[in-house]
């Protein structure tokens, strides 16, 4: 899965989506945010969370890595 998250960041790099300045690193902070929001989901204090709770969170987790990595804002 790791490679593959790779490989998905060279490709938004080659279709002009992430600048290869944002491509350094993003790997490992898409891994990290994606990790620790399972651990909190599963083990941690987010796991009473309700479905439509978690899909929120995770949502805003996945659109602020995004935002992140590729600068833009919205």
């Amino acid at each position: 899965p790791y490679a593959l998250l790779g490989q998905v960041l060279d490709e938004l790099v080659e279709a002009g989506a992430l600048s290869p300045d944002g491509r350094l690193g993003a790997d490992v902070v898409c891994w990290a945010a994606v990790h620790g929001m399972s651990v909190l989901l599963q083990s941690g204090p987010l796991r009473g969370l309700a479905a439509g709770e978690r899909e929120v969170v995770v949502e805003k987790l996945l659109t602020t890595v995004e935002q992140g990595i590729t600068g833009s804002v919205g």
